[in-house]
Parts: structure tokens; C-alpha cells; sequence
């Protein structure tokens, strides 16, 4: 199944955004079928889609059918590293189907977009730097927050520490969409960049889905 060329020829003023997925394809599907449902044009995945007790297989053709933006996690650097596999429940290449494994690795590293308040970037971490994580005062994760301020960015939208959070380092609003690993509060994000408005969804045991928090931005 060929990756689509995911690009966005205007502004966007809402979109949808799936927090570190970890193989939970069920979860998955559930929360882009409830976004497709509320007529979301625009669907963001943060990254860290392997190493979990799901279906990795399932998730990469999940993203790929339903046109998702996706970029590359930690955790797709280290099974193409051959790293860190002795994680619990890790993801090994040799597990995946040929799709899925051309599909995790020509993911980008970021994606830039245009929002009515300015320019954003899609990441996991920070950028490049996919450990990095907000807030911290990590002279490395300062750093690259100041590189990504000077490069204009207003809007920055990540997971990696599997919190759902909206931080203010003004100019700049980074809000992260948490994750799908249901130990941490499995849910997603829709955020209006309007409104400045992110609303956050939890998916409960019996997959129904229910407004957990309104946060501002």
C-alpha cells in the first residue's frame, strides 16, 4: 500500500490529533472514526506508532487509508536502529509487513503547516531533537526552543511524554496530544486555532469516548 503525499495547499483551522499510538490499532480506529465523524478536515499523528501490545500492521494501514500526517517517534528510530529491543512488548522489523516497514521509515522527522495564527510544526519531541519534552529545564531542550522560535514557529504540536498539555512560551504554544496507551489515559485532541481552543478526548474501557478537558491556548 503506497504512503499518500500528504500535502496542505491552504491555511488550516482545525485539525485532529492522535497522541503516541503504541500499536493500539483498535483505539486508533476508534478515535479517527470519531473524527471523521465531527467532519475533521485534517488528521495529525505524532509518532511512536510501534512497541505495544497491538497491531502495528493494522496501525500503519490505518494511517496511510485515512490520509493521516504523520511523523516519526523515538521509537520508530530505535527499531530501525535495532535499539532498545528489549523493551516490553517491543516491535521487531522482522514482525512487520513490507508496507509497514516502508511506510515507518520514510516518515519525516517534522511537518510544517499554516494556521491562522501563524506558522506550526508537527513533531514528537522538539523538532529534530525527538527525546525532547516540555516543560524541562534541560539546557539541550532550551536550546532547541529557542532555535524553533527564531525560526518563526507559533504553534507546535507533539507527544512523546504522553500527556495531554497546552504550555505557553511566548511567542510560541506548544500543546501536546498525550497518548493512545490506555495506563495513561488513552484519548487524542482537536484543536481549534481559531477558538484557540484544544479540546482533549478520553477513550474509555467500553470505547466510548468522552470529553475529559477544555484547555486554551
Amino acid at each position: 500500500m503506497a504512503y499518500p503525499v500528504n500535502k496542505l495547499n491552504s491555511m488550516i483551522n482545525k485539525v485532529g490529533v492522535m497522541g503516541d499510538i503504541h500499536a493500539e490499532d483498535k483505539l486508533l480506529a476508534t478515535a479517527i472514526q470519531f473524527l471523521k465523524s465531527k467532519n475533521i478536515p485534517t488528521l495529525f499523528s505524532v509518532g511512536d506508532i510501534v512497541d505495544g501490545l497491538g497491531n502495528v500492521d493494522r496501525c500503519c494501514d490505518l494511517l496511510q487509508e485515512n490520509q493521516i500526517i504523520a511523523v516519526q517517534g523515538n521509537h520508530e528510530r530505535w527499531l530501525f536502529n535495532d535499539y532498545m529491543r528489549n523493551l516490553k512488548h517491543s516491535t521487531k522489523l522482522s514482525e512487520l509487513s513490507t508496507s509497514s516497514k516502508q511506510f515507518l521509515e520514510t516518515l519525516p522527522q517534522t511537518y510544517e503547516f499554516e494556521t491562522i495564527l501563524g506558522k506550526g510544526l508537527l513533531c514528537h519531541g522538539l523538532g529534530t531533537y525527538d527525546m525532547g519534552r516540555v516543560p524541562s529545564n534541560i539546557l539541550k531542550n532550551q536550546k532547541k526552543l529557542e532555535q524553533l522560535i527564531n525560526q518563526k514557529y507559533r504553534i507546535i504540536i507533539n507527544g512523546h511524554t504522553h500527556k495531554k498539555l497546552v504550555t505557553q512560551i511566548k511567542p510560541l504554544s506548544i500543546i501536546n496530544a498525550g497518548t493512545l496507551k490506555p495506563k495513561h489515559g488513552s484519548g487524542f485532541i482537536i484543536i481549534d486555532f481559531i477558538k484557540k481552543k484544544v479540546t482533549c478526548y478520553n477513550i474509555t474501557d467500553d470505547y466510548s469516548i468522552i470529553i475529559k478537558d477544555i484547555m486554551r491556548f
